[in-house]
């Protein structure tokens, strides 16, 4: 409610067969340029260690006692709609790179609580979630929606949704099984090491997006920040 209103979408010109055909893929994914495609590959690697929050966190929850694990994790869910809210604010002051930092240092952090293996950390890792994940994959789809050309937005977002939801939830679900079943023994589950282990992927994920993301200058501003400028004169 609160988010900068977009601008009005126009009709993209057809441009024949042929020319979709060759370019089928979004033509900023393959040319320099902003850094689009540094975009893409950060919220896919993101997604890998993140498939693992939604079936190993309730096994976790009810070794360390907790009872009724489903509502503990909708603390994820509630930070994710104040998130949400804090985002058109964000979006207004910030540059879209700090917002992609801090959600990608929320997801280390978010981990790195669950691997102290205790009942406050583990509470504090799940409402960690909701920031972690409408910082980095919200921002993406507005990123997309801001910088792409509205002939290719549509492309571009059925594109990040791909790379997101599919290949790095397919990777993710498959590679953290496998991580799961190499800290887990007859008797009990490494959780410190396996959450830990987590984290680190996301930090090198983090570590990624600041060496390769450089954004567009201050040159070239969000029409969002001209706006604001606007409302504080």
């Amino acid at each position: 409610m609160r988010t900068p209103r977009p601008s009005p979408v126009t009709a993209a010109r057809w441009r024949g067969w042929r020319s979709q055909r060759s370019r089928f893929c979004c033509p900023a994914w393959r040319r320099p340029g902003p850094p689009h495609r540094v975009v893409f590959i950060t919220a896919a690697l993101f997604a890998v260690p993140l498939a693992a929050f939604y079936p190993y966190t309730p096994p976790h929850l009810r070794e360390l006692g907790f009872n009724h694990t489903s509502a503990w994790m909708t603390l994820g869910q509630i930070t994710e709609i104040i998130a949400m809210f804090a985002l058109a604010r964000l979006l207004t002051s910030w540059r879209l790179k700090w917002i992609f930092i801090a959600g990608l240092s929320f997801g280390v952090m978010r981990y790195a609580l669950c691997a102290l293996d205790g009942k406050a950390w583990i509470l504090g890792g799940i409402t960690l979630h909701g920031c972690s994940f409408t910082l980095m994959f919200i921002t993406a789809q507005i990123y997309v929606d801001e910088r792409m050309d509205t002939a290719w937005r549509a492309r571009a977002q059925a594109l990040l949704t791909l790379m997101m939801s599919g290949v790095g939830n397919l990777i993710g679900y498959l590679g953290t099984g496998w991580w799961f079943a190499a800290n887990t023994r007859a008797t009990a589950t490494q959780w410190p090491r396996f959450w830990g282990g987590l984290a680190a992927a996301v930090a090198v994920v983090l570590i990624y997006f600041l060496i390769a993301y450089h954004g567009r200058g201050k040159k070239n501003q969000p029409a969002m920040n001209l706006a604001r400028q606007g409302n504080q004169t």
